[in-house]
């Protein structure tokens, strides 16, 4: 619906916001209200796998961006971000 259209725009836009702060938790709870309302969309697994990786935490990341990967397989980035993290480790 409309309204969770917006709410899930919101929410995407916060993320972003507080991760440009640095605000880590309030970035990766603000991109999982998100994936909370529309499970299938593909960018806030990308962004929350990003900040999941800045963190150190690969298994989170690799996890959020091998959803994204099913969830959009001609997309290349989580691909390469999963590379990149397989390498580091």
């Amino acid at each position: 619906s409309y309204t969770t259209e917006q709410q899930f725009v919101r929410l995407v836009a916060e993320g972003d916001a507080a991760a440009a702060r640095g605000q880590r938790f309030e970035a990766l709870e603000a991109y999982s209200g998100a994936l909370a309302l529309v499970p299938d969309a593909v960018v806030p697994y990308l962004k929350r796998g990003r900040l999941y990786h800045e963190e150190g935490e690969a298994e989170a990341a690799l996890r959020d961006l091998r959803r994204a990967a099913e969830l959009d397989p001609s997309a290349t980035r989580p691909l390469e971000w999963m590379g990149d993290i397989s390498l580091e480790l």
